[in-house]
């Protein structure tokens, strides 16, 4: 009888322990599954699987004109994405850096109330201020950042989790600041490897100025100057107080500024604008003209007549020709001409072209 009891025993206690082995290899499955979970929500994409490579045209403010390169080698990487708060943006932070460099961010964000999925998303605006509609691009580091931003991105790959893990994410893009018209252009990935070569600059924005004047003119002194964006200046446009701006920074040289207004301080659009005078400084009811650089202006100005061909845009395009006369507090000057596109009038001429061929 004690044989058999013991067997019986034996047995019981064997089952008991496969069972309870049962139940533990379940907790432990349901603790790792836990912990992992936990983890995956609370930190970073692993680092070795993360990249940011960037450059940057020369003049252009956030890059600097040099190339950045960073991996899970040389920086800390942290995404963040929060699909119950915000699934249409993601921010990767990017910190800790072997060159001893100031944190860098990227910042990209479909139209409000939109997932952020795979697909091109073009006129970005910065975000996270982006107006309703629009896309959002914010890319800054090393303590430099921009007010007003303009741009295009292209996602590639974007797989989260519901929880908000970045699985894998790939992205391209684009970035103008403050009416800069050079790019801050690369490439940024969770999760992916890391492409083969170096992101190839975008065109430069087509931009060019040339100035002309006679023997006398104050502002120009009778010479011939001409620029071109990403040759030999970078150009800004965008909207003033007063109509619009194209200021030319040369790479060698001080700047010279261009303003535009269609009566009451207003973007110009298409159309002949007679009678203009120095911006913005016109009476009410008159179209605004202004044209200065290295230092020099007119006091008074009136212009014949401006015929902006094409409205402004988020990248500044815009064109027009004008024609009239200058005068300083010294004496008064010889007649000038402006003009962009082809077929620019003849004599004296100043002319502002963008974006469109026969400039």
């Amino acid at each position: 009888m004690g044989e058999p009891n013991r067997d019986r025993r034996r047995a019981a206690g064997r089952l008991v322990a496969s069972r309870a082995v049962r139940v533990l290899r379940g907790i432990g499955v349901l603790l790792a599954v836990a912990c992992a979970g936990q983890g995956v929500a609370e930190a970073a994409q692993p680092a070795e699987s993360a990249f940011l490579y960037m450059g940057s045209q020369p003049g252009e403010y956030v890059g600097q004109g040099i190339q950045w390169s960073y991996t899970h080698a040389n920086a800390r990487f942290q995404a963040h994405y929060f699909p119950a708060h915000d699934p249409s943006s993601i921010s990767i932070e990017i910190d800790n850096t072997s060159d001893g460099r100031n944190p860098w961010s990227v910042e990209l964000a479909a139209p409000a109330g939109r997932n952020l999925t795979r697909g091109r998303y073009l006129d970005a605006e910065g975000a996270p201020f982006q107006e309703p509609g629009f896309p959002g691009i914010n890319v800054s580091g090393d303590a430099r950042r921009c007010s007003q931003i303009s741009g295009r991105f292209f996602v590639k790959v974007a797989e989260f989790t519901p929880s908000g893990a970045v699985v894998r994410f790939l992205a391209t893009f684009v970035q103008y600041c403050d009416g800069n018209l050079t790019a801050l252009y690369g490439t940024v990935g969770i999760g992916v490897p890391p492409p083969a070569s170096f992101p190839k600059p975008p065109p430069f924005v087509p931009a060019s100025l040339t100035l002309r004047s006679d023997p006398g003119d104050y502002v120009l002194q009778g010479r011939t100057v001409s620029y071109s964006n990403g040759v030999n200046a970078v150009f800004q446009t965008g909207r003033g107080p007063s109509g619009v701006f194209i200021n030319v920074l040369p790479y060698a040289g001080l700047p010279w500024f261009v303003r535009l207004a269609a009566p009451g301080g207003r973007p110009p659009p298409p159309g002949a604008y007679p009678g203009a005078m120095r911006n913005p400084f016109e009476p009410p009811g008159v179209p605004g003209l202004d044209v200065d650089g290295e230092g020099r202006g007119c006091n008074e100005l009136r212009a014949a007549s401006t015929s902006p061909r094409r409205r402004m845009t988020a990248m500044g395009r815009s064109g027009g020709s004008a024609r009239g006369s200058c005068s300083t507090a010294r004496a008064p000057l010889p007649r000038s001409a402006a003009r962009c596109g082809s077929g620019a009038p003849s004599g004296r001429a100043c002319e502002l072209c963008r974006g469109r061929a026969g400039c």
